[in-house]
């Protein structure tokens, strides 16, 4: 029985963070144009699309922070929310974009604390990562201001070695040998049916981030 498991490391010693710390903002809620402009759709995260409520024309809210092309706001009953980062602005009368820059790189929201998991069966798991040491960066790479992921499969053993690893989004500039090399050191708990250990296939992101 095969398993199919993403992980996702981003570079400890290169690390940017998507979504960067900032000072509460306060902003107003801008609406499209025309004499009866629909409410704005509001969200619980990026990686789940389907909006749980809606913000009036005007309305204030705080903005906690940016992630991406979404701002992070705090509404009126304290709960934390995203918007886009066009529903927002500095005056109320006129748009003025909030004051909180994008990320360098490509935008790659963080959606592994909404992956779908099975129901367990006991003794039964995926695998677990025991042992990630994080990749370097490549010389090239780092010379060119390279960013983004390296995407790759293989196969967990019974003995908790990854096999067969092979790359299936690539960036060049010496970073896909960078993350496969690693990669290869990694060491898992096999994936396990009725306790008994099985190979298991599994996808890995590595993220490259040059610190700023």
């Amino acid at each position: 029985m095969g398993i199919v498991l993403v992980l996702r490391l981003t570079t400890a010693t290169d690390q940017a963070a998507s979504q960067q710390p900032h000072e509460t903002r306060h902003g107003y809620v801008q609406c499209g144009m025309g004499k009866h402009p629909s409410p704005v759709p509001i969200f619980e995260h990026p990686c789940k699309p389907q909006p749980v409520g809606e913000l009036r024309c005007g309305e204030s809210v705080d903005v906690v922070s940016r992630d991406g092309p979404w701002l992070n706001i705090r509404t009126a009953n304290g709960s934390e929310r995203y918007v886009g980062v066009t529903s927002v602005s500095q005056s109320k009368k006129n748009f003025l974009p909030m004051d909180l820059p994008a990320p360098s790189g490509p935008y790659i929201p963080d959606c592994s604390a909404f992956w779908q998991q099975p129901p367990a069966q006991p003794g039964t798991h995926r695998p677990i990562v025991l042992y990630h040491p994080d990749p370097d960066y490549s010389d090239e790479a780092r010379r060119d201001s390279i960013e983004g992921t390296v995407v790759m499969s293989l196969t967990v053993g019974t003995d908790g070695i990854p096999h067969d690893v092979v790359v299936t989004k690539s960036l060049g500039h010496g970073l896909d040998e960078m993350a496969v090399a690693t990669v290869k050191q990694w060491r898992f708990d096999p994936a396990a049916e009725d306790s008994k250990p099985i190979p298991a296939l599994i996808k890995v992101h590595v993220d490259f981030r040059l610190r700023k």
